[in-house]
């Protein structure tokens, strides 16, 4: 997966401000009660700076809402929405490190 690439380069380099990323996934099984159900866990309980994906188009827009309600930065990689979603709503065309690092903020 592109994303375990980019994390392994990061951390590779040294990370984010000396701190390694770790990538965590998830398996929603294709459900949306499911997914709100893992993105809670990942935000609430395991405290991620971020959210990525899902890979459909009807996810997507839940995932969306969810992230935008509780101000989490999101990288979608599926959807019609906008492909990144920080929570002050700022546009970004940067590189996936260009992404984390703003999601530190």
């Amino acid at each position: 997966m592109a994303a375990e690439r980019a994390v392994g380069l990061i951390n590779s380099q040294g990370g984010i401000d000396g701190r390694h990323l770790e990538l965590l996934t998830k398996d929603t099984r294709g459900e949306p009660g499911r997914l709100l159900l893992e993105a809670r866990d990942l935000a609430r309980d395991r405290g991620v700076m971020a959210l990525l994906g899902p890979s459909s188009g009807l996810l997507a827009s839940v995932l969306s809402d969810y992230a935008e309600a509780h101000e989490i930065p999101l990288v979608l990689t599926a959807g019609y929405r906008p492909l990144i979603c920080l929570k002050k709503k700022i546009p970004f065309t940067g590189p996936l490190v260009s992404i984390l690092i703003s999601g530190l903020q």
